[in-house]
């Protein structure tokens, strides 16, 4: 009995002794861990004692610089102590941008609050981060007559991401959205333009090499601007012969029927619309670029 009250004492202290350790060394530590494109750094708060899982592991309390919080265990601490070994303290929004903050989506304070995208999504080769404001103004469905004065309004309140289109408006709501821009410049409400994150569209209409750089050079007119911060792949599937399109018929024909190409010569023609994208962003006319309204098999066969 005195043998073992003896011996779990001392075991105790042999054990706890490379806890100490280490909480001396890296309570205080900086750390930094990506989230959504964005860096964040934090500081390792305290030590939190060995993982539940029974696994020889510790964890730690890591207290982010936005305010929250999260628990990581040895390995991920030691990445993130790597990690911001690499970065230091520079923030990712020092830049000529610098109104444009990124943040966790749940910490957004401004209307220019945002999140990086990232290189796999086509950032460009810039070193000016490109921070897409986590909420911004659509302009699908106002049309000709209300397009100007509804972003003009939109600007004005606050609002520095604005969404449109080619398309939209049949063709006329880029125009009007580029005039809001040009008078909210005008009126300083924006010091410049650099000062809202322009969202546009490719039509379908011109998919292919060449037309996707005409539909382009279209767009940034109808802007008034030289660069785009974000410019999409509207549709995957290409334009039709007519605007009449019957439901039986596809039912009959198929959904390939009015279309002006086919499925097989589609593929090809999407993947030099994609082309065409990348090398604008190359050329400084567009910040980053995307799709929108893809399926999973859209993006495998675009990958290829």
């Amino acid at each position: 009995r005195l043998g073992s009250h003896l011996f779990i004492p001392a075991f105790v202290t042999q054990m706890k002794t490379p806890y100490r350790t280490k909480m001396k060394c890296r309570t205080g530590a900086r750390v930094a861990k990506f989230f959504n494109g964005s860096l964040y750094r934090g500081t390792v708060q305290s030590f939190m004692g060995p993982s539940a899982s029974g696994k020889d592991d510790e964890l730690w309390r890591i207290a982010y610089d936005d305010g929250d919080e999260e628990e990581m265990d040895q390995n991920e601490l030691e990445t993130s102590m790597k990690l911001f070994e690499e970065n230091g303290e520079n923030t990712i929004a020092s830049s000529d941008r610098s109104k444009f903050q990124s943040t966790r989506a749940n910490k957004a304070k401004s209307l220019m609050d945002g999140m990086v995208l990232s290189n796999n999504l086509g950032q460009s080769t810039s070193d000016k981060p490109v921070i897409m404001p986590w909420l911004g103004y659509g302009t699908y469905r106002l049309g000709q007559k209300q397009a100007y004065k509804a972003t003009l309004e939109a600007l004005q309140v606050g609002y520095r991401c604005i969404d449109t289109a080619f398309i939209y408006g049949g063709e006329t709501t880029e125009i009007e959205v580029g005039k809001a821009i040009r008078r909210a410049i005008e009126t300083k409400v924006l010091s410049h333009r650099d000062d809202v994150f322009i969202i546009t569209k490719h039509w379908r209409k011109y998919h292919g090499y060449e037309p996707t750089k005409e539909c382009l050079e279209k767009s940034l007119a109808r802007l008034q601007t030289d660069c785009v911060d974000l410019w999409l792949m509207h549709w995957p599937g290409p334009a039709y012969n007519t605007m009449s399109r019957r439901k039986d018929i596809l039912e009959q024909e198929g959904p390939w029927y009015y279309s002006n190409v086919s499925e097989k010569d589609m593929k090809t023609l999407r993947g030099e619309t994609w082309r065409a994208m990348e090398d604008a962003l190359k050329e400084g006319k567009v910040r980053s670029i995307g799709v929108s309204n893809f399926s999973i098999a859209h993006l495998e066969t675009l990958k290829k």
